[in-house]
Parts: structure tokens; sequence; C-alpha cells
């Protein structure tokens, strides 16, 4: 729209870098917008899979020489690499029985190590690590199979990665201490044969599966959203990004995605054995046995006496599923999804438990995310019960609200990321790997930009994908940095806008029955003058006010209060695009600007 080129500052999520958010106009820096966060998140990136904050955390990780050799063992770099380089080293056993290299790496939860390898006079890797017992794993380098792996290996992996190289990989699940890297004579052997393999580029992560590897040195390295990195999230498959804002949020689900933890009634959970919704294969499979009954995750959970939101990634393999709050066999509420039409059915319950409400999302490749929010009838212990369906039109079972019936081993459901957050709405997933982590709100802003907002005119435009989610939730506004000066426009309730504009501390504009749709996307503008306001809604004027002055204003926010804080901030409303202009544009340009 030819308006845009009159515009004084405009954000239309494009270019961004950790701690900032780039404006498009203007393209001097003046008007770039200061990000931060704290810790990582999620987002769904353009390929249309989820993205993660990821961490190496083991350091020099091409450095072999910096682990310590044990028993004869010796590294020599400058070898020939898998990538082409020559920053492979060759891993070599002396004559005593387990030769290896090792180094300590503290850290508790769920985590997979990995390294390339490749054979030479030696065709054997093994791992071990000396916090977990029957913990090692077995990699034949010869014809890229798995040997043995011990009791408490969660899951290994060997992929070929071309002329004679493999990535090994194994994931365990406690309290890591020193790391060990053998060459293995055979499947089980570490005896004192002289020999060596080759290695290079070794990860230490938490999750399920080895992610691509991310060099390090002297301190961990990251990847993916980073701590104060903006989110541009393509949500339900968009061609161009939002600013994805949202409140701090913890999950309380221990193990989001090694759902293997939990117990199961009559079935299996198999780890990593699809492609989940992130794009890589740790997606895990709910297996029911042949038994007559139901065919459950269950997790046992602390619920608090204050409402809850449970949600999970699943899709059909067979079976739909049904998500349950259960306080006892007789207080219950759930809801059964239809994985295959991508419905949430009409919600069930039993007792003193009330109904609960439930919301189903897609997700491409037939996955959907599936959320129940209630709150418990009492304090203390919950079951969270993940279950199999086989028939969606269904009742679910008067005692615990599950459904029962004759379990086909192939029929089954995949699930992933399951997430408790102590709220009403779901937000973006935030991953977990043996205890509850929170995700701090994000802050975006721009500060001492009073040349580029309009002192005595000017207009205030902005287009959200979906509307904010909790009362008094921010949207784009201005302010002097204090409460005192501003035009604040904010989630006044469900499904109503409020405008509020202060001049030295008076109010001046102050409505809360600006009505927005009941869903999908909404432009709003605010354009004023001197006794000259007028509000327009996706193409529609909905106010005016011939009585308010202009406050002095210098600060842009987004989601955040007047003040900059995350009191009364975002509520879950991603940013398609905000812009200041100069001037009081006219209704016609304003009716135009805010047409959907």
């Amino acid at each position: 729209m030819s308006l845009y080129k009159d515009s004084t500052l405009a954000m239309i999520p494009t270019a961004y870098k950790d701690g900032k958010l780039y404006s498009v106009r203007p393209t001097d820096g003046s008007g770039d917008f200061t990000f931060s966060r704290g810790t990582t998140a999620t987002r769904v990136a353009s390929s249309g899979y989820i993205e993660k904050g990821r961490e190496n955390l083991s350091l020099y990780s091409n450095t072999f020489s910096s682990w310590t050799a044990q028993s004869g063992g010796s590294v020599t770099s400058g070898q020939a690499g898998y990538d082409g380089t020559s920053d492979a080293w060759l891993l070599t056993s002396g004559a005593a029985t387990y030769s290896r290299i090792e180094r300590t790496i503290s850290h508790t939860g769920l985590y997979t190590i990995s390294v390339y390898a490749k054979a030479g006079t030696l065709g054997w890797l093994s791992f071990e690590n000396s916090g977990i017992s029957s913990d090692e794993s077995y990699f034949d380098l010869t014809t890229g199979t798995l040997g043995s792996l011990g009791a408490n290996v969660v899951t290994a992996n060997i992929e070929s990665i071309g002329s004679g190289w493999y990535r090994c990989s194994a994931t365990l699940n406690g309290t890591s201490a020193t790391q060990r890297i053998y060459p293995a004579v055979g499947d089980g052997d570490l005896n004192s044969a002289q020999g060596n393999i080759y290695i290079q580029d070794f990860q230490f992560e938490q999750g399920l599966v080895a992610t691509d590897y991310i060099e390090t040195g002297a301190s961990t390295a990251q990847a993916g959203i980073l701590e104060d990195m903006p989110r541009l999230d393509y949500s339900g498959g968009a061609s161009c990004p939002s600013l994805l804002l949202e409140p701090s949020r913890t999950n309380y689900f221990p193990h989001s995605e090694y759902l293997a933890s939990y117990a199961v009634n009559r079935g299996s959970i198999t780890s990593n054995a699809t492609t989940s919704p992130e794009g890589v294969v740790n997606a895990s499979e709910l297996v029911p046995t042949t038994d007559n009954g139901d065919h459950t995750l269950n997790a046992l959970i602390d619920f608090g006496n204050v409402t809850n939101t449970f949600s999970i990634f699943a899709k059909n393999n067979g079976n739909d599923i049904t998500i349950t709050f259960a306080g006892s066999s007789t207080n219950w509420t759930g809801c059964i999804f239809d994985l295959t039409n991508g419905v949430a059915k009409t919600p069930q319950q039993r007792g003193s438990q009330s109904v609960c409400t439930a919301t189903i999302e897609p997700y491409g490749d037939d996955w959907y995310k599936c959320s129940i929010t209630a709150t418990p009838y009492a304090g203390g212990n919950f079951y969270v019960f993940v279950s199999l369906v086989n028939d969606v039109d269904g009742s679910l079972n008067s005692s615990w609200g599950r459904q029962s019936f004759v379990g086909v081993p192939s029929e089954t459901a995949y699930l992933y990321g399951g997430d408790l957050q102590r709220a009403s709405y779901p937000t973006s997933y935030i991953p977990t790997y043996g205890s509850s982590v929170t995700r701090s709100a994000d802050s975006c802003l721009a500060t001492s930009v009073s040349d580029l907002i309009g002192q005595t005119e000017g207009t205030l435009f902005f287009e959200c994908t979906n509307k904010a989610l909790v009362n008094q939730a921010r949207y784009f506004l201005l302010s002097d940095g204090g409460f005192n000066n501003r035009i604040d426009i904010y989630q006044f309730s469900e499904d109503n806008l409020g405008l509020y504009v202060a001049t030295s501390g008076v109010a001046q504009v102050s409505v809360t029955n600006i009505a927005l749709p009941s869903s999908g996307s909404f432009k709003f503008a605010v354009a004023y003058a001197n006794n000259d306001y007028v509000w327009y809604l996706n193409g529609t004027q909905i106010g005016t006010d011939t009585s308010a002055s202009v406050p002095t204003l210098t600060n842009a926010l987004f989601a955040l209060n007047a003040a900059g804080g995350t009191l009364g901030g975002s509520g879950n409303s991603p940013f398609k695009q905000a812009v200041l202009f100069p001037t009081r544009l006219t209704n016609t340009e304003l009716a135009a600007l805010t047409t959907l």
C-alpha cells in the first residue's frame, strides 16, 4: 500500500538477530526494537517444523587432545575427516585393556551423546558413562549396525554419512559423570588388542536424538532459538511470519519427549518411532496390548488448585486419543480427539470435576496439537491420562474417563511434546528433559524514538493473527516510559479491545467495548490529533473522541505495559505488522489500511 511510504516506524517481521528486531522503516537502525527473553524458546520455522534452542554441552568438542587418555589410549590430530577437512582424530588403543579417552561432563536428565567415527585397524566403537550403570553401547563401524546395548541405554543409533563414516549416538537418562570413548575389538570386547579408529566432532545435548553438530571451544555453544532471539513464527502454514510474543510459562510435565519414562496400562511406549513435528525422528508410539481394557499413558502430577492446560502432539496410526484429567476414578474430565478429521469432540466429565475445554490445532504431516483446560476440583495430585480410543463418537468409561476395547498392536498413535502449564490456554511448546522448565516472557520495545512518533498528530496501526487470550494483555502501544502519557491498546475482556489515552496522568480516552472477531486476524488503527481521535477495526470506524488532547510520547512497545513491564503483558497475540505515521490519516485512508 502506498501509505507505507509515509510511515516513520514500521515493523514487519523479517530481519532479526539475538537481542534485536530490525524495523523496515527507518533503515538506519534508529527504529530497531530491543528484544529480550533470557531463556530459550520454540517456534514454528518456515520449514513448518518446530525449532528449539539447542546446545552442545561438551567443551572443545573436536579437540580430543583435551580429553584424558587412559590405559594406553592416545589421539593423533590431522586425519582426513567425514566433511572433507583434516579435522578428524586417530583414536588408538594401547596394550592394556580398556584403552580409552574420557572427559567429565556433569548433567542430570535426558541426554544424547554422539560422535562421527570410521573404522581403522579396529572396527568397533563403544560409549560408556561412569555415572550410570549398564549404560555401555557398541557400534560396528564395518557394517554400520548397532551392537549390544546396556539395560539403561534409552536408545542408540548409527547413521551412515558416506566414505565409511558413521554418526554414532546413544541416549541415556540419569546423571552424567565421566564420558568415555573406546576403540573396541568387537561387540562387548574391550580387550587389549592394539589398533585404532577415527573420530570427529563430539556432541553432548539434551533430548532423544542427535541433532546437527555445533562446534564448541572453551565454552558451550548454542544454535536455533537463542535466549534473546525474536521468534518469527510460521504457525498454521503461513507464508509470512508473525512476531510471536508470549508471557512467562512453565512446563510441569517433567519428560515432554521421553514418554517411555511414564507408566502405561495395557501397552508400551516405543521411543523414536517416527518423525515428530520437530522434523526429526523423536516421536513416541503408544502401542496397545491385545487385552480388553484401556490402553493409557499415565502421569501423576501435583496440579495445585489452579487452572491447568495440558497439550500433546498426536498423530493417528490406527487409533485416535483422549486426554483426561482425573483426581480419582469418579472425578475426572476429558475429551476425545479425532486425529483423522482434526476435531476435538464434546468434552465429558464425571463427579465433582467441572468439564474441561478442548482445542485441536493442525501442525502438518497429519500431526495435531491437542489440548484440554480444567481446574481440579481440589488441590493435590491428579493424573494426566493420554489414552487410545477406537470410537471417536463414543463415551468415556464412567470410571477414570478412558475407553475400553480389545487392542490391536498394529493400530497405534504417535505422540510428542507433552506440556502441562498452569494457565487457561496453551502456548508454544516448552521442552523438558527430566524436570520442569520455565520460558520467560518476551520483551520487545524501542525507546527514545520521539522523533518517529507524531507528537501533535499521528496514527498507530497493527495487525495480529489472533486476539490475545487473557484480559489486560497489551498489544502495540506508545508511552513516555511510564503511565502518565500513553496511548494504550489492550485486551479488556475475552471479546473486546480497550483503548486508553492519558495526558499528564489525566484520562483523555477510555473505551472498553471494541468488539473483536471471534477468531482469525484483525487490523486496528487509532488516529489522533488535538480533539480529534478516531479508531478503526477491520475497515470499519468503531469510535471517535472530539475532546482529547495528545500526550508526549517517546517509546513504542509490543505486548508490554506502558512502563515496559510484563505485568498485563502478552496474551499470545502474534503480530504481522505494526506501523506509525506522523500524521492523522484520513478516515478513507484508515478504512483502507485496516481492511482485511
